[in-house]
């Protein structure tokens, strides 16, 4: 059910992210990418555990429908949003399913509304070419990158750097060992923007679970 769920809500996502993403009034450089095909939609999340997933993001790659071996891949941040999920223990009994079907329901549309008020801050632009010794398609080396760090401006254009990941944990035990993922670290050369969950709802969910 769990599949479904996330199914779905990527479905109803789909027509909002097929606009394609407007260059930004404070980026006149990234690549302007409106009308261009979405290849593939992922959320930023963070399983917090068995039952709560933080939903911190989103990870969009585009591919430009005038020269289909370019792409770019656009990531970003928006109001964090944890979810606990309890699912119906009865499929048969309609009370738990009509319950779940509403709670599906309203999760989806705040994470709608989320998905409306992205704030982009990292856009990778390649291409595809001919790899010589292969003669296969590869992605190309020339990478170009807009980064925005967490507490500054957007930098200027970055060629042929990596773009690094990080996953952050935090200890939330009150005094024990308790540690779980926060969020994630985005670095490009010395440079670096965070998506991470707020502390209170992180010791909020810890004592939940030790109920």
């Amino acid at each position: 059910m769990k599949t479904a769920l996330l199914a779905l809500i990527f479905f109803c996502f789909c027509p909002y992210l097929a606009r394609g993403e407007p260059a930004r009034a404070d980026t006149p450089s990234v690549p302007d990418i409106s009308g261009w095909i979405v290849v593939s939609v992922s959320r930023i999340e963070i399983r917090l555990s068995d039952d709560a997933v933080a939903y911190l993001g989103l990870d969009v790659k585009y591919q430009n429908p005038a020269n289909l071996r370019e792409f770019v891949r656009v990531i970003s941040r928006h109001l964090p949003l944890v979810l606990s999920k309890k699912y119906p223990k009865n499929q048969r009994l309609f009370r738990e399913v009509a319950a779940a079907s509403s709670a599906q329901k309203e999760e989806r549309d705040r994470l709608n509304e989320l998905s409306a008020k992205t704030d982009p801050f990292l856009y990778v632009q390649w291409r595809i070419q001919k790899d010589a010794r292969t003669e296969k398609d590869a992605q190309g080396r020339d990478v170009s990158i807009w980064f925005r760090p967490f507490d500054g401006n957007w930098l200027p254009v970055i060629k042929n750097e990596k773009v690094k990941i990080e996953f952050l944990s935090e200890n939330v035990g009150n005094g024990k060992t308790h540690n779980i993922l926060v969020g994630r670290k985005y670095q490009v050369g010395g440079s670096y923007h965070i998506l991470k969950l707020d502390r209170f709802d992180l010791v909020r969910l810890a004592s939940e679970e030790d109920r």
